[in-house]
C-alpha cells in the first residue's frame, strides 16, 4: 500500500513537493522497486527526515531532484517543533516556491 501511495505521488503532475506527514517507518524496504520505476517527467522537492532520509538520497542522488532534510508535516500542523528550530515563513516559501 505504502508504494502504491507512493507511485501516486511521484507522478502527480499537479503536486510540486511531496512532504512526509509523519515519519517514514520502512520506507527503506521501497528503494529497490524505486530502481525499476521511470523517473517522472515532473520534478518534486521532497521533505522528510528520520526513515525518509533513505528516500530523499534515493531521489535526490538518482533522480536528481531537490531535497529538503525537515520536519514532517504533522509535527508543523500540531506544532512541536519550536520556531528556533524553523522559522516558518522561511520554511512554507522554500516549499511552495514562493518568492521573497
Amino acid at each position: 500500500m505504502r508504494l502504491a501511495h507512493l507511485k501516486n505521488a511521484l507522478n502527480d503532475s499537479s503536486a510540486g513537493v511531496i512532504w512526509l506527514l509523519d515519519g517514514g517507518y520502512e520506507l527503506t524496504r521501497l528503494i529497490p522497486n524505486l530502481f525499476h520505476l521511470k523517473k517522472p517527467k515532473k520534478e518534486k522537492l521532497f521533505v522528510g527526515f528520520s526513515d525518509g532520509t533513505a528516500l530523499y538520497i534515493f531521489l535526490n542522488q538518482i533522480w536528481n531532484w531537490p531535497t529538503l532534510h525537515g520536519p514532517c508535516a504533522v509535527q508543523v500542523a500540531k506544532q512541536q517543533i519550536s520556531l528556533s528550530t524553523i522559522k516558518k515563513d522561511s520554511f512554507f516559501r522554500l516549499i511552495w516556491n514562493i518568492p521573497y
